[in-house]
């Protein structure tokens, strides 16, 4: 990727894409699309920043933290129409095997 393309670029990688959840007290979360030049691969990152500043820490979000990230990552292009067509299909096939499963357990509650 040329490095016209890039939001941003450090010696590590180039930034594609990125979607940000403000925490306040000067912190948020982010989902950014990067382009890793010594892997030369399309990476996606989770990360948490603090100050300005990347925290070396994993990210610990709640479910609705996350939600909203994953929306702000839809939102500025992180995700590519394969992974959201591919995320799509693996929710409805959960979706349809939760039904048929619990149509067995009610099924077998009437006995």
């Amino acid at each position: 990727m040329r490095q016209a393309n890039y939001l941003r670029e450090t010696q590590y990688a180039g930034l594609i894409a990125e979607g940000r959840l403000s925490l306040g007290d000067r912190a948020e979360f982010r989902i950014e699309r990067l382009y890793v030049k010594d892997e030369r691969s399309t990476e996606v990152r989770f990360s948490w920043w603090k100050n300005k500043k990347l925290m070396m820490r994993p990210l610990d979000a709640t479910e609705p933290q996350l939600l909203d990230l994953f929306n702000e990552g839809i939102r500025a292009g992180v995700f590519t129409p394969y992974f959201r067509r591919r995320l799509r299909q693996l929710l409805q096939q959960r979706k349809r095997r939760g039904v048929r499963a619990s149509l067995k357990i009610t099924s077998l509650s009437s006995c």
